[in-house]
């Protein structure tokens, strides 16, 4: 389970696979859909349902073998097809670093596709490592109310 960083992929060959971690997905496209007043980023919108689609489809066939084929190729068509459409649409936006963000998320989830749903090939795999986020939830709140301080700079403040 990956939070996205490239730097794990180099285990690939040692793994029987690596699964990107929804959450953080669905948190990137959240990023995006803010960015696109009207409807030009609604793709996002679209990814964060077929991924929540997919994990109750997977945890209604756990106790079967699979989940349904015909299912998966749906959920994997529309991915595709929001994916394609978030890069299509945003290919030639001027942003302030390079590539417009809707761009660079269509290109990774169109690259990292197989990693986003392992966990509806493989039942023991998680669609997300968020269990592992929420038992930091508490330390990293009471950091923010307890004054914690990073570096010198935060401490004066």
């Amino acid at each position: 389970m990956t939070d996205g960083y490239a730097g794990y992929q180099h285990l690939l060959g040692r793994l029987a696979g690596i699964q990107q971690c929804c959450q953080h997905i669905i948190r990137r496209c959240r990023a995006v859909i803010k960015l696109g007043p009207g409807g030009l980023q609604s793709w996002v919108g679209d990814i964060v349902a077929i991924l929540r689609e997919a994990h109750q489809a997977v945890e209604d066939a756990r106790g079967s073998t699979a989940l349904s084929a015909d299912l998966l190729d749906k959920l994997r068509l529309r991915y595709d097809e929001a994916a394609a459409f978030g890069i299509a649409h945003n290919r030639v936006r001027d942003w302030h670093d390079g590539n417009h963000p809707g761009h660079v998320l269509g290109c990774w989830l169109r690259e990292y596709k197989e990693q986003v749903f392992l966990f509806t090939r493989d039942f023991a795999v998680d669609w997300t490592n968020n269990v592992s986020e929420r038992g930091a939830k508490v330390a990293k709140r009471h950091q923010a109310v307890s004054g914690y301080w990073h570096s010198l700079a935060t401490l004066a403040r």
